[in-house]
């Protein structure tokens, strides 16, 4: 599966694969004061794991998850631990099979997470994210928890730039920096 012609995905099959990024330090997010957006395609194809299935996480600090059933949810704290500041919980039913837009934006203290270009929870806070020295991980947590099944495409991290401020039309190529 692609979402776009001519490109690649990744397939994560739920057995504890997973892409992790090292050494990202000038990239993420994690101790960011500015504006920044988090975004990639997911097409889910599995939506009933018996458990949750994280799709992107730093740490336990920055979690973007989905609960048994669909539900999407985000979890974002200022220390890599609980309590969060953002706890968007099951804010979005996704869809199996199906390619979906899914984006974090922060635009000045105001946390929005969006699927397909609508806005599906939001808050304001002036705390930033800290996901200490955990590796930025697509398609499980912390390594070994919850592995996510489906495919993954265009993962983008833009600092200084909150890409979406209200809601939009997901991009219609491949994603660039």
């Amino acid at each position: 599966q692609v979402k776009f012609a001519g490109t690649k995905s990744i397939y994560l099959d739920g057995t504890g694969d997973y892409v992790q990024m090292n050494n990202v330090e000038d990239s993420w997010i994690s101790g960011y004061t500015g504006d920044f957006t988090v975004e990639l395609w997911w097409y889910p194809t599995n939506l009933s794991t018996g458990t949750y299935q994280h799709i992107l996480t730093a740490g336990t600090g920055f979690q973007l998850y989905m609960g048994n059933g669909g539900n999407l949810s985000l979890a974002i704290s200022s220390n890599n631990a609980s309590p969060y500041f953002v706890d968007f919980w099951e804010d979005h039913t996704m869809v199996v099979n199906t390619w979906q837009h899914l984006a974090v934006v922060r635009n000045g203290n105001v946390y929005t997470l969006y699927v397909d270009g609508i806005s599906k929870a939001t808050t304001t806070n002036a705390n930033i994210v800290g996901t200490g020295t955990g590796p930025v991980q697509l398609g499980i947590l912390s390594g070994s928890t919850y592995p996510a099944v489906g495919y993954f495409q265009d993962l983008r991290v833009t600092k200084g730039l909150a890409r979406y401020t209200s809601n939009f039309t997901p991009p219609a190529a491949e994603l660039e920096g």
